[in-house]
């Protein structure tokens, strides 16, 4: 079984197409002149929806995916409030007493479902999405996710996640320049665990 390119340049009705072939069917493959709008707006929302030191609201923008939980429509990811302690330094393997013991480390991604939060992963995240800015900066300014609290309105969002992830990564850096590379539990917790119920 193989992969195969199709050309769909001549079809200008939008709509969901089926195709049909000798090796097998393909349904469900969406013609529209906006076809990369929700998997867009789904993957931005996923660095509102990661973060880290806030609660997360629902979002209500009609591209996004739903979840369904025991039969409930759910948004997925929202929590409340969360790791507002970020962080201790482990002096174990720092040597680090004293005034650098305790960071502030509040902010950030949280990296996957053991909540980690990491510097070179949130840098290159962030460059990605300046990258996305400098290339794409007509397209994204006017994006918009329903239902996202903004905390900067006249900032185009695609700049706003950038900017959370920069604070927290200012907030990695120490006092003589060199910066911790990681903020993680000192126990990972369960899966299905929400970030706010994380202790």
């Amino acid at each position: 079984m193989g992969a195969c390119f199709v050309d769909f340049s001549n079809v200008t009705a939008a709509g969901l197409y089926d195709l049909q072939t000798r090796g097998g069917n393909s349904t469900g493959i969406v013609v529209d002149a906006n076809v990369y709008r929700a998997p867009l707006k789904q993957a931005l929302a996923a660095f509102y929806m990661a973060r880290c030191g806030q609660r997360t609201e629902p979002l209500s923008d009609p591209d996004l995916v739903t979840a369904s939980l025991r039969g409930i429509s759910v948004r997925p990811f929202a929590h409340d409030e969360c790791h507002m302690e970020d962080g201790f330094v482990d002096e174990r393997h720092t040597g680090e007493e004293g005034l650098e013991r305790h960071r502030d480390g509040t902010g950030g991604f949280h990296d996957a479902g053991d909540y980690g939060k990491y510097t070179v992963n949130t840098a290159m995240a962030v460059g990605v999405l300046l990258h996305a800015w400098q290339h794409h900066a007509p397209a994204l300014k006017c994006l918009e996710l329903d239902g996202l609290p903004r905390a900067h309105p006249v900032m185009p969002y695609v700049l706003e996640e950038a900017r959370y992830g920069l604070d927290w990564m200012l907030k990695m850096q120490k006092r003589d320049g060199r910066v911790y590379h990681k903020l993680t539990p000192s126990r990972f917790v369960g899966r299905g665990t929400l970030p706010d119920a994380d202790r």
